[in-house]
């Protein structure tokens, strides 16, 4: 959506010969600014990176995806993931254990398990701790979070099959302790991130990218 970065990549790839309608701006829920690409497809996969976080109509940006695809073409979305919440020890664990966890609960029981929860977890009325800031641009920017088992269930919805989850961004310790072990996170993690289809993603991973096949 930036002409900057339009022209940047244009800069990149006219050189090389691909025509100057190969990058576009375009908004993936306004279907008209993609009809360009649309005429050329559908494509044999559409990839989506750092885009779903920012969708305010989640149906329109799958509905409008899924025209840019053939039959037996795939989709690649990245996602922030909610699931990781619960193990960060800070704000994102409160939140997501009260308003998903426990949305079904009486007040009461929300109440109580929320003023533990903050006791607990040492947050501020600012949404941080004395250990750990959250990441401003997750509290402040359009970063929605998703939790991956309801993508898998969006996916087939919209007629995808053969889900699979690649992970990334593997966290070997909570980030609060991150400065403590600085010497060693960085290569345990890319250690775990060699298992990109453990069970332990769901819960280790701040993102993964949701891959589908349309039948």
């Amino acid at each position: 959506m930036s002409p900057s970065m339009v022209k940047a990549a244009l800069d990149t790839l006219t050189p090389l010969g691909l025509s100057d309608d190969t990058v576009i701006q375009a908004d993936i829920e306004d279907i008209t600014s993609l009809s360009t690409h649309i005429q050329q497809g559908p494509y044999d996969a559409a990839i989506a990176l750092g885009v779903l976080p920012h969708i305010i109509d989640e149906d329109l940006f799958f509905k409008n995806l899924k025209k840019l695809v053939k039959k037996k073409g795939k989709i690649f979305v990245e996602f922030r993931n909610k699931l990781f919440s619960l193990f960060t020890f800070n704000q994102h664990t409160r939140d997501f254990i009260i308003d998903d966890l426990l949305v079904d609960v009486s007040d009461r029981v929300r109440s109580v398990v929320d003023k533990d929860l903050i006791k607990r977890l040492e947050i501020g009325e600012d949404g941080t701790n004395n250990r750990h800031e959250c990441a401003p641009s997750f509290s402040k920017n359009q970063a929605r979070f998703h939790n991956p088992l309801e993508l898998i269930v969006k996916l087939r919805s919209y007629g995808f099959q053969d889900i699979r989850l690649n992970w990334y961004h593997y966290h070997p310790a909570p980030p609060i302790l991150k400065d403590q072990i600085q010497d060693i996170f960085k290569e345990e993690a890319l250690r775990l991130e060699k298992q990109s289809d453990d069970w332990r993603g769901f819960f280790l991973c701040s993102a993964g990218v949701i891959e589908g096949t349309l039948q």
